[in-house]
């Protein structure tokens, strides 16, 4: 059978030459969306499994991958943008239902965690993943490997970010910010264990909450800055 695509005469279901299907298959609309998920996140790579790798082995998934095996993870950058966009979303409809602001400040507050929230962790990654490599830089891992890292455990902590804001709904911002610090702590500690398991395990514990802490106040401050000096101003 001569290959479609290449021209090439081959056997099989795909081509030897070009690895093309040698059986073209009907267009329909279960194949367009299948095809517009696959571009633009790979889910069918692996979310799910990668998901539950997060939730049940923070770490250990992520040395796994470094050390070769990635075929049915979802690829860091994808996993990290598909998290980011459900937690922008999810955020933005928690703040769109909180009660009403009572002031200029609450009013800011609502407008930040709406449209800011997400993109600061985001742009603050390098950072963060700067620190873990000057705090672990005995550790013998590179900037780039520990990216990874740092891709899989910012995305599955920007989806534990929607269940500790619904907490908003019922209780005061600074209230849900103690227990968000308190959740995102433990899951740093944890990650880094299992990653870092050649490194004493209480050096570990020390190093990740000094990690947890420079980012939380880095954060916190630009957070604070944006919210009183650019959005509740502007609100007046």
């Amino acid at each position: 059978m001569i290959c479609k695509n290449c021209g090439h005469e081959s056997e099989g279901k795909y081509c030897s030459n070009c690895g093309e299907p040698m059986h073209a298959h009907r267009i329909s609309l279960h194949h367009l969306l299948h095809e517009t998920v696959h571009t633009f996140t790979h889910v069918d790579k692996g979310f799910g499994y990668t998901l539950k790798k997060l939730i049940t082995q923070p770490g250990r998934m992520q040395r796994l991958y470094l050390e070769g095996y990635r075929a049915r993870h979802q690829k860091p950058f994808s996993m990290f943008f598909i998290c980011a966009t459900i937690s922008a979303l999810c955020l933005y409809w928690i703040a769109r239902l909180t009660r009403e602001a009572v002031s200029p400040e609450q009013e800011a507050v609502n407008y930040f965690l709406q449209h800011y929230y997400v993109l600061l962790h985001i742009a603050l990654f390098p950072f963060y993943t700067l620190v873990t490599w000057l705090l672990f830089i005995k550790s013998k891992y590179n900037y780039a490997e520990l990216l990874v890292l740092g891709m899989y455990q910012v995305a599955f902590m920007l989806l534990l970010l929607i269940p500790v804001n619904l907490i908003y709904l019922l209780l005061p911002f600074p209230q849900t910010r103690i227990i968000e610090v308190i959740v995102i702590s433990v899951y740093n500690i944890w990650t880094f264990v299992q990653f870092f398991n050649k490194t004493p395990k209480l050096l570990v514990i020390f190093l990740s909450i000094i990690n947890a802490a420079i980012n939380f106040f880095t954060f916190s401050f630009i957070m604070e800055w944006i919210i009183i000096n650019v959005l509740a101003k502007s609100s007046h």
